[in-house]
């Protein structure tokens, strides 16, 4: 019995992946994830298949505040740039 979608923007992120793991557990559903990685690796990814086996992950390289991603059933938000000058720069 599957629970759905679960969308996860920024997921690739520090705390983003970290949740991503939690929610890859059997049980969660389909684990979506949105990523422009200006702030994460693409090895981040692999590292979360690694650690959740049999998992369904969806990934796409895109930025969440263009993408028009469809209606999921749930969604965890990630967004921070690492530095002040990062935000002045690109706010």
């Amino acid at each position: 019995m599957t629970r759905g979608q679960i969308l996860v923007t920024d997921g690739l992120g520090y705390i983003g992946s970290h949740t991503c793991v939690a929610l890859a557990e059997p049980g969660h559903g389909r684990l979506v994830i949105l990523d422009n990685l200006s702030n994460s690796k693409s090895s981040v990814l692999e590292r979360i298949r690694e650690l959740a086996p049999g998992a369904t992950i969806e990934f796409h390289r895109a930025s969440a505040t263009v993408h028009r991603e469809p209606v999921r059933d749930r969604r965890i938000r990630f967004r921070g740039l690492r530095t002040l000058p990062i935000r002045v720069r690109e706010p």
